[in-house]
C-alpha cells in the first residue's frame, strides 16, 4: 500500500461521510497535538502526555467498521489509521528529553496537515487561507512559519 492519501484516488472513491469523516479525527487528533506542544512548552509532561494519549485513542478510532463507510471508505480509513499510528505504536518517545519530544509533535502535526491537503484536493497555500476562512488560528500560525522556512 502507497504512503500517499492522493494515490487512492479520492475524488472518485471517497464518499462526502467519508471525506468529513477523515477530516474530523485528523483535525481532532491535530488539535490534541497542539495542546500538548503548549502543555510541553509550559513544562508539564502529564498534561502533554494525557493530550498525547487521548489523539492515539482518536487514531484508533478510525474505524473501518464504522456503520456509513462504503467499501472503499474503509479502506481508506485503514491507510489514515496506519499513517497515524506509526507515530505512537510500538513506542512513543522518551519525555525526558523534551526537544525529541518536540520534534515527535510536530512530524505528527505535519502528517496531519499533508493527509488534510490531500483529502482536500488542494495546496498548500490554499489550505491555509482555508483555516484562516475556519478561524483555525493554531493551524494557521503553524503553516505560516512552515512556509518561511
Amino acid at each position: 500500500m502507497s504512503d500517499s492519501v492522493v494515490d487512492m484516488d479520492r475524488n472518485e472513491t471517497l464518499s462526502a461521510f467519508g471525506k468529513n469523516y477523515c477530516l474530523k479525527h485528523i483535525r481532532l487528533v491535530r488539535d490534541f497535538c497542539f495542546r500538548a506542544a503548549e502543555a510541553l512548552a509550559k513544562k508539564d509532561l502529564n498534561a502533554s502526555n494525557f493530550l498525547l494519549d487521548r489523539a492515539y485513542r482518536i487514531v484508533k478510532g478510525i474505524s473501518p467498521f464504522c456503520r456509513y463507510a462504503n467499501p472503499k471508505d474503509r479502506q481508506f480509513f485503514i491507510q489514515i489509521r496506519e499513517r497515524l499510528a506509526k507515530f505512537f505504536y510500538p513506542s512513543k518517545p522518551d519525555f525526558s528529553n523534551i526537544s525529541a519530544v518536540k520534534n515527535w509533535i510536530e512530524e505528527i502535526i505535519i502528517e496531519t496537515i499533508d493527509i488534510e491537503k490531500n483529502l482536500l484536493g488542494i495546496s498548500f497555500a490554499q489550505l491555509s487561507q482555508k483555516v484562516l476562512v475556519e478561524n483555525n488560528w493554531q493551524t494557521f500560525d503553524y503553516l505560516k512559519r512552515r512556509g518561511n522556512e
